[in-house]
């Protein structure tokens, strides 16, 4: 049945609801995919500044220092 406006074909409604859902599929699909990259990469990343941190300390000499010690307590 050919729609008298444009000259297209005729498109059932159920399936135009159905191309929505399945675009608004891959849209979540994509955004998860997205969140999930970010998350994994954030995690390294703050992995990393920690390990950096700890080395950093690591390298620091130590001396004892009774002023502070008795300022602690």
């Amino acid at each position: 049945m050919p729609n008298s406006i444009s000259g297209e074909e005729y498109v059932k409604p159920g399936l135009l609801k159905m191309h929505k859902l399945w675009v608004m599929l891959l849209a979540v699909a994509a955004i998860s995919l997205f969140s999930v990259c970010f998350l994994v990469l954030n995690d390294r990343v703050n992995e990393a500044w920690g390990l950096r941190h700890v080395k950093l300390m690591q390298s620091c000499r130590w001396k004892f220092n009774a002023t502070a010690l008795a300022q602690y307590r």
